[in-house]
């Protein structure tokens, strides 16, 4: 599969907003999402991320927030790690 290419402007723009909503910002919580904040149509519950803005932050499976997703990364060795939903 091909990737994706993106337009400069899209991603010059989306690097911002990304910017001003977390780059200095303090992650004061982790938790799992309650089963009184999950969505209705959602059977899974994600991982949650609390900055110190007051800001809630979660992964989703898509843009439109159809599901709850996994948080992934990679550790200062470059090994794979994830958060499931559970």
């Amino acid at each position: 599969m091909s990737p994706v290419l993106i337009p400069d402007t899209l991603r010059a723009f989306w690097n911002e907003q990304a910017k001003s909503r977390l780059l200095g910002r303090k992650i004061i919580g982790v938790r799992y999402m309650t089963d009184e904040e999950l969505p209705e149509d959602w059977g899974e519950h994600p991982i949650v991320i609390m900055l110190d803005d007051n800001s809630v932050w979660y992964p989703s499976r898509d843009d439109e927030g159809n599901g709850p997703g996994s948080l992934f990364g990679q550790d200062i060795h470059h090994k794979d790690i994830s958060l499931p939903v559970i």
